[in-house]
């Protein structure tokens, strides 16, 4: 992705060669801005969009040599508190590094990371925001510091082992994504969310200066006045995101509520604004998004997905990400081209918003359908919101995250060759358990504590991820990862974060003019997918494409690239995997026999991962 590279090295044993390697590996499109700073012990230059830092960089002022990648989205607020004139987003950072030292993270709001080398001090200071919206990695070897916004990255180095990490190929296997500050490279970390890195010589430190807690206020507050002021600060995300007027901005729109929460506060003078949406025309996802367009008068683009996109895009994807995500984001990047063809400045795009604004209920299908009937509904809330001790808390929560996250569609002790799976089966939940175990330091209740991990988990490495299937080249923002917006979703009551029950409402009575559209993507949609999946409807009746379900369509559409992957020998002999378990997923998948969807789709992906990082 875009971003930023380099290393320090205090013996001078890499060299400059490195640094030129290391910008090429980010390095995705000509319109990218590309400087350096060559001067020993450092070694860095960024390789990124345009749209918010078109200044030239490094900036220099006194000792210190200053790249940002990024937007301070309260330049406003600044203003008035530091009076600061309007400086762009490198100079008004270092005006108040001078000031605050490390300590400006409580002064900054946006989506960032900043590098600061002290020239006479010889020390390095990284600083990102608070939920790590620019990836960075980094390694550490004697004296040496290698960083970079991408994995690929360090492949040029040959000072950094490539161990594979059992963990994270565990991680990925069970969850579909990594968890925590894991790679698939066991001595190369991802700077933690909230994070300040600060490196000198020989001595590196990484501390978190914030993580987020829900904590519910009871209050005398109406329902009306929280949803009044939900409107007010959905608003202003949605302004700081832009941060301009005049600007093409692209929105990526479904049926479902959170794209139709960007779209209707989208700020007012704009040059213009463009949804898209991809899908089948049948689909009442597409339908929805195409009326909720219409009647906010945006110009629309529907992008039909063929099936070809798996074996047209899936290298693409899992190389661009790193791997850190399943083929199936290949649908992003197939929509990108469209995106990129309108010449759209900025790219909205908001799936954190199924976890801002709450979460549907954890569990099992059957556990999940009993929140909807009344009767049950009040206990069932109740139960998820009483506080228990913290040994019961952690073991609760893990089965639920369990169940929610990672249903099985085959244990792991299958898919796994028994050799590999001897290995690795003490890994078997150990990332999920860690993180369980922080949250619990601040959480007493199950659903605090659920919407902790889905936040620091699935938030961060899947949501944060995916959205970079875009921005390798159209800048991209999701809006509701706003500083002020989190920290009022995080304490509301908690009836009103379940179901997202508040921006229904925030919509309702709002945004009237779109209220009779209907909204894709609920608990009953989830049942009603999770219900194909298990009665095998479509062996029954092999002509229906369900929307929820079109993903195993495409997986039978293209069987030969599937097959061409899996039943590979060097697949079969990577000793990774269990060779007559993967020919039993593929066989009974393709002819129809049971849905491996899921299963196929990260057995590709980790092993297009090998072969373009390994192998």
């Amino acid at each position: 992705m875009p971003g930023i590279v380099g290393y320090i090295d205090f013996e001078n044993k890499v060299g400059k060669d490195l640094l030129s390697l290391m910008m090429s590996a980010i390095t995705h499109h000509d319109n990218y801005v590309m400087e350096t700073y060559e001067k020993s012990p450092l070694w860095i230059g960024r390789s990124d969009l345009p749209l918010f830092n078109p200044e030239s960089q490094p900036c220099l002022k006194d000792d210190l040599v200053v790249f940002f990648e990024g937007n301070i989205t309260n330049k406003d607020e600044l203003a008035k508190s530091d009076i600061l004139s309007q400086e762009n987003n490198i100079e008004i950072f270092i005006r108040l590094f001078h000031k605050y030292g490390v300590n400006l993270v409580n002064k900054v709001k946006g989506h960032f990371t900043a590098f600061v080398w002290d020239t006479k001090k010889e020390s390095l200071v990284i600083i990102n925001d608070r939920f790590g919206r620019h990836p960075l990695y980094y390694a550490r070897t004697k004296n040496q510091l290698f960083f970079g916004s991408e994995l690929k990255a360090f492949l040029p180095c040959k000072f950094i082992e490539k161990e594979i990490n059992d963990q994270a190929i565990v991680d990925f296997m069970k969850f579909h994504f990594l968890i925590g500050d894991e790679t698939f490279f066991k001595n190369i970390f991802l700077l933690p969310y909230a994070s300040i890195l600060e490196y000198q010589r020989d001595a590196l430190s990484v501390n978190q200066y914030w993580d987020i807690t829900f904590s519910a206020h009871r209050s005398n507050r109406s329902t009306t006045e929280y949803v009044n002021e939900l409107h007010i600060l959905t608003e202003q995300a949605l302004k700081r995101a832009v941060d301009a007027t005049n600007r093409k901005i692209g929105v990526m729109l479904s049926g479902g509520l959170d794209s139709r929460n960007i779209a209707v506060h989208v700020p007012k003078g704009q040059n213009e604004v463009h949804t898209f949406t991809f899908g089948q025309k049948e689909f009442k996802d597409v339908k929805a998004a195409r009326e909720t367009a219409d009647r906010l008068g945006f110009k629309h683009h529907f992008i039909p997905v063929m099936s070809r996109f798996l074996a047209d895009l899936s290298e693409t994807t899992i190389s661009l990400l790193d791997g850190m995500t399943w083929i199936y984001t290949a649908e992003d990047v197939y929509a990108l081209s469209h995106v990129v063809k309108e010449k759209i400045d900025l790219l909205l795009e908001g799936s954190s918003g199924n976890l801002v604004f709450g979460s549907y209920p954890p569990g099992s299908l059957v556990r999940r359908a009993l929140f909807i009937l009344p009767l049950i509904n009040r206990s069932k809330i109740a139960e998820l919101y009483r506080s228990i001790p913290k040994n019961e808390l952690a073991v609760k929560v893990c089965g639920d995250l369990c169940e929610t996250l990672a249903p099985e569609e085959l244990p792991l002790e299958e898919l796994l060759s028994k050799d590999y799976y001897g290995k690795v089966e003490r890994l078997l939940g150990k990332s999920l358990n860690e993180v369980v175990t922080k949250g619990c330091k601040s959480h007493r209740t199950p659903c605090e504590l659920l919407d902790y991990v889905y936040f620091t988990v699935v938030v961060r490495r899947w949501n944060i991820t995916a959205q970079l299937s875009f921005r390798w080249q159209v800048e991209t923002v999701d809006p509701f990862l706003d500083y002020d917006l989190v920290d009022f979703m995080c304490k509301i009551p908690s009836e009103l974060r379940l179901r997202r029950l508040l921006v229904r409402k925030e919509l309702e009575m709002h945004h009237p003019e779109i209220r009779h559209i209907p909204i894709t993507g609920n608990l009953a949609s989830d049942i009603i997918r999770t219900v194909i999946q298990r009665s095998h409807i479509t062996r029954i009746l092999p002509q229906i494409k369900h929307e929820d379900n079109i993903r195993s369509t495409y997986l039978r559409e293209e069987k030969e690239f599937i097959e061409r992957i899996l039943l590979d020998e060097k697949t079969l002999t990577r000793g990774i995997f269990n060779p007559e378990t993967i020919r039993k997923v593929v066989r009974d998948h393709m002819s129809n026999k049971r849905d491996y969807t899921d299963t196929i789709g990260t057995l590709v992906s980790i092993e297009l991962w090998f072969r373009l990082f390994i192998d």
